[in-house]
């Protein structure tokens, strides 16, 4: 596989953004198709059956890096990926995956991560467009966020 730009890396296995984006469009298509009164119940069916599927995909497959360090294309994308995540939960109205708080845990990991002069930088050093991404992600989720007192 090669990445534009970026020379060739190990196969990943799986790619969670796509599958994110996917759910997110999955669900926006269903509610708009819902809403004019389109949507017909074999079609129902079939976008419920990808929801779920790619729902478990993600579940088995969570982390707030999404693909392994050593696959060599994470870094690169992560932030892309952080985003498209929230899409995704927004999107489904969940805020746990895979028992996992993913946007609490986004957030701990983007902040953790943030430099000292407030920007963020992957490898690509790509820093405005990294920042603009994680500032994106960290504007919030739409779905309630289970603090510690139950808030």
């Amino acid at each position: 596989m090669t990445l534009r730009g970026h020379g060739p890396v190990k196969e990943m296995e799986g790619h969670a953004s796509e599958t994110c984006f996917a759910l997110s469009l999955l669900k926006t298509c269903e509610s708009e198709l819902e809403r004019r009164g389109e949507l017909e119940e074999v079609d129902r069916k079939r976008v419920h059956d990808a929801l779920r599927q790619g729902l478990a995909w993600l579940q088995s497959n969570y982390s707030v890096r999404a693909v392994r360090p050593e696959a060599g294309a994470w870094c690169v994308w992560h932030y892309v990926y952080l985003l498209a995540l929230k899409e995704a939960g927004n999107a489904l109205g969940v805020w746990k995956i895979g028992g996992h708080d993913w946007y609490l845990e986004g957030a701990a990991h983007l902040l953790a991560s943030q430099r000292a002069d407030g920007s963020w930088s992957s490898p690509a050093e790509e820093p405005t467009q990294d920042t603009a991404l994680a500032l994106l992600y960290l504007k919030g989720a739409l779905v309630p966020v289970e603090t510690k007192s139950g808030k």
